[in-house]
């Protein structure tokens, strides 16, 4: 299982897998930056983790996404508002756009 995080507290250039906001190991600043560096397949289920102090309001690029998935190679991606993310509060809300 791959294990990616977007944080939007934090600045582009890192490589996702912590949820820092800093160093070179903190999580993306944007969901676009994640799936931008997905490549061109998947080897393993891969989530995503959302969150952050900010609305992540950027677009994303269709061409990554263009991959085969399977049972064993998914992506699953859960936002801060999700009850299966480790920060949900009902106090938050959100949509999806």
């Amino acid at each position: 299982m791959i294990t990616r995080y977007v944080n939007t507290g934090s600045s582009a250039g890192g490589d996702g897998t912590t949820n820092a906001t800093a160093g070179a190991n903190r999580a993306y600043a944007t969901l676009r930056e994640a799936i931008d560096a997905i490549g061109a397949s998947l080897s393993d289920a891969m989530t995503i983790w959302c969150e952050g102090s900010a609305a992540d309001t950027g677009d994303v690029n269709q061409a990554p996404w263009d991959f085969t998935t399977s049972a064993a190679n998914y992506l699953r991606v859960v936002g801060e508002q999700s009850p299966s993310h480790a920060n949900f509060s009902t106090a938050k809300s959100g949509k999806f756009d």
